[in-house]
């Protein structure tokens, strides 16, 4: 890829937009020319790129989200190592845990705030170094919390929420909202389900312990209204997140054992003006190579779309590449 990883997303920097087959709603992946797309309703009255808001996606569900004067960090995972998580064999969990700090500090300058979506391997190992190097708050449950602290996160900088809490800071607000981790499998199971009750007694060396340790859902609401929908993962209660109207969602892919996921979500959030794709691509892959669709999900999900969220725009971003909405 030829543009620079922080460059602000221009019609030169899209890799691909079509035009999705129903409702007219638009499709874009962010890296290369562009084709016509479909107009998407434009926020609050703002033209496109006057939010104030830039989303740079860092693979699985690790993003940056940056206001005119913040930084908010969802689930930071940038080292990434090979688990096997999409090989003929499957995940190994007794996969090593490592971290990489050089590889983090190339990508990671600040933050101010640090959200846990929910406690796998592919969320949590590379928040303790980032939270030491920026001094952000970290919100997440206590069960991410002692993940965390095991894995040499000073405790002081954990903010323990369980869903309701709607926190200030000093330009956006987060609403947190109780979630379900998405099911796999023949018994529409948890991965690596479970919690850590109580601090661990050793650190987590292995993906296998480190348990989903509860979900959940953000959203991101500067303070002249602007707001941005994360799940970490494909599964949520409706209740907990009916009446939101986003902005931007960025959802999770999948779901196909979750009931009527699209559905139930659109009702729950209405129709934002983008909705991003997150967490479909191959963790064994380099951030630094072009996001790899292995199973299909990516594809599914951009034809599936339509029926749902006719009036949203679907903008899918690549690695290190950033979107300006």
């Amino acid at each position: 890829m030829t543009a620079s990883p922080s460059t602000p997303t221009t019609r030169r920097g899209l890799l691909r937009t079509g035009a999705l087959t129903a409702a007219g709603a638009g499709a874009a992946m962010l890296g290369g020319p562009p084709a016509p797309a479909a107009a998407a309703p434009r926020p609050r009255g703002r033209r496109p790129g006057t939010s104030g808001v830039t989303l740079r996606w860092f693979g699985v569900n690790g993003w940056e989200i940056r206001t005119a004067t913040q930084t908010v960090l969802i689930d930071p995972w940038i080292t990434r190592f090979r688990t096997g998580m999409f090989s003929p064999s499957g995940i190994d969990p007794t996969t090593a845990l490592r971290v990489d700090p050089a590889t983090i500090d190339r990508y990671v300058t600040a933050a101010d705030v640090i959200l846990v979506g929910h406690g796998h391997f592919d969320h949590i190992p590379d928040v303790p170094y980032i939270a030491g190097k920026t001094d952000a708050t970290v919100l997440g449950t206590a069960s991410h919390g002692h993940a965390l602290t095991a894995l040499g996160m000073n405790p002081t900088q954990m903010n323990v929420v369980r869903g309701g809490e709607w926190l200030d800071f000093d330009s956006f607000s987060v609403s947190v909202h109780p979630a379900l981790h998405s099911v796999v499998g023949k018994r529409r199971s948890v991965p690596f389900p479970g919690d850590l009750p109580v601090p661990a007694a050793t650190a987590p060396h292995t993906i296998a312990d480190l348990p989903d340790g509860g979900t959940l859902i953000y959203q991101i609401t500067t303070h002249d209204g602007f707001s941005v929908f994360n799940m970490s993962t494909a599964n949520f209660v409706t209740d907990t997140i009916s009446g939101l109207r986003p902005d931007v969602a960025i959802v999770a892919v999948g779901g196909k054992d979750v009931h009527d996921y699209l559905g139930r979500l659109a009702d729950a959030i209405g129709q934002p003006t983008a909705i991003v794709p997150t967490h479909w691509d191959d963790p064994d892959q380099p951030l630094t190579s072009p996001a790899a669709d292995p199973r299909g999900q990516l594809a599914a999900f951009r034809d599936a779309l339509p029926r749902y969220f006719p009036r949203s725009r679907l903008v899918v971003v690549d690695h290190l590449r950033t979107f300006t909405p």
